[in-house]
């Protein structure tokens, strides 16, 4: 979106950092593919280690947001189902607290939480694989990033 503001134009692009989906807790992979500290325990193959990205929907920006030039980011953690889909979508961390002092900005911050909450529960994923079977896999965190160009 191309707008005028404050006498420059300026550009809002919700994008989502290329990181790949971080998993909050490596105890629950370690044990599903065998990978614990006790000697003797058998090791099975995973096939693919954390669910993998298929479709990907960018967060809408906030028009109160981009009229503030205000930029954010969200982090994102759910529960990707053996099927591929995001299941149990919360905001696990909105930085900035300062943004918080100011009634607008407050309203702003929420306005980042919903529309990246609307954008995950529409991706879908490659579920992990255990033994070449999809499995689902809780705990896996996206960090979306708001900003203006």
């Amino acid at each position: 979106m191309n707008g005028c503001w404050r006498g420059r134009a300026v550009q809002a692009l919700a994008s989502i950092l290329v990181f790949a989906p971080t998993v909050a807790s490596a105890a629950p992979l370690a044990a599903a593919a065998g990978q614990s500290d006790e000697p003797g325990a058998a090791a099975t193959a995973v096939s693919r280690p954390v669910p993998a990205p298929v479709k990907r929907v960018p967060p809408r920006y906030p028009r109160l947001a981009q009229f503030q030039a205000v930029q954010g980011r969200v982090k994102v953690c759910f529960t990707v189902t053996a099927e591929g889909r995001v299941e149990g979508a919360r905001v696990e961390a909105v930085p900035d607290s300062a943004i918080d002092e100011i009634p607008i900005r407050r309203k702003i911050r929420a306005d980042f939480r919903k529309a990246s909450l609307a954008a995950i529960r529409q991706w879908t994923f490659a579920p992990r694989l255990v033994d070449g079977r999809p499995v689902t896999t809780p705990n896996v965190c996206q960090t979306l990033q708001f900003r203006l160009r």
